[in-house]
C-alpha cells in the first residue's frame, strides 16, 4: 500500500484504508486506485485478508493499448 488512511482494529479483525499506485508493465499505464482491506489475524498470522480495489481503474490500465 503506497499510503494508508486509517486503520481500524476490533479484536481479530483489522481494516486498512489507503491508495495503491500501479503500473501496468504491458501498457506503461499508471493508476492510482482507493483500497481497502480486511484482515483476520490469529496469533501473529494473517489468517484471512479480502481485498477491495476500484476494479474498473484496475481494467482501464490493463485494456490493450490502441495502435
Amino acid at each position: 500500500m503506497n499510503q494508508i488512511g486509517h486503520i481500524i482494529v476490533d479484536g481479530d479483525e483489522a481494516a486498512l484504508f489507503g491508495r495503491f499506485t500501479h503500473t501496468v508493465k504491458s501498457t506503461g499505464r499508471r493508476f492510482t486506485t482507493p483500497v481497502a482491506f480486511h484482515l483476520t489475524v490469529r496469533d501473529g498470522h494473517i489468517e484471512r485478508l479480502y481485498l477491495f480495489e476500484d476494479t474498473l481503474a484496475v481494467a482501464q490500465a490493463l485494456a490493450p493499448v490502441d495502435s
